[in-house]
């Protein structure tokens, strides 16, 4: 599955419309991943290449059940009851895609808790992926919101030569509207984006 391709998949005006107008209110923020989870579940099921679709789906490999710890970092078995939950498991050309879907408003740009808790989603993603080599990760990060120049050397970590993220512009059409992340469009106004990670 390509990155780039999956995103303009998901190039939905009703989707934008609803993101841009629910995202702009950080009242909502507690349901904002519940509601991406589910809006993008929906177009994920419309692909005729998606074969089956689950939520909440646990991390497994045949009858192995497989657990993501922060402290000592890494992977461990589990039962199915504990065991790590991808919030979109798609059954893709008979592999799986396990998706992380989070949200990230305009509001956490100057909270450095809120990058390092970015940091340990793409990290999750990683590593679940080296445990299930056979199948695909990806993270879907939904961010509501203008940058400044001096916020995209923030998202560095996440975009350069070792990691390769995309990101979906709702303002934007044609060609430029899926980039590379470290081309996001700079300042304009506050809008939903959709950041792509897959390693």
């Amino acid at each position: 599955m390509l990155v780039q391709s999956l995103l303009r998949q998901l190039v939905d005006p009703g989707l934008f419309a609803e993101a841009n107008k629910y995202l702009a209110q950080s009242c909502y923020k507690a349901l904002f991943k519940p509601w991406l989870t589910l809006s993008l579940s929906y177009l994920l099921g419309q692909n005729s290449e998606v074969d089956a679709l689950e939520l909440s789906a646990p991390y497994q490999d045949d009858e192995q059940f497989w657990r993501y710890q922060m402290k000592p970092f890494g992977i461990r078995t589990s039962d199915r009851n504990h065991a790590s939950k991808a919030d979109i498991k798609l059954q893709w050309h008979q592999h799986s895609v396990w998706t992380e879907v989070q949200v990230f408003h305009q509001d956490e740009l100057g909270l450095a808790s809120a990058f390092r808790r970015l940091e340990q989603d793409f990290r999750r993603v990683e590593r679940l992926h080296q445990q299930l080599p056979m199948d695909q990760g990806l993270l879907l990060v939904g961010f509501w919101g203008s940058l400044q120049p001096e916020h995209i050397q923030l998202f560095r970590p996440f975009d350069n030569n070792v990691r390769i993220s995309y990101v979906l512009d709702s303002r934007l059409s044609g060609s430029s509207q899926v980039a590379r992340l470290s081309h996001i469009q700079r300042a304009g106004q506050p809008r939903f984006c959709l950041i792509a990670f897959m390693p």
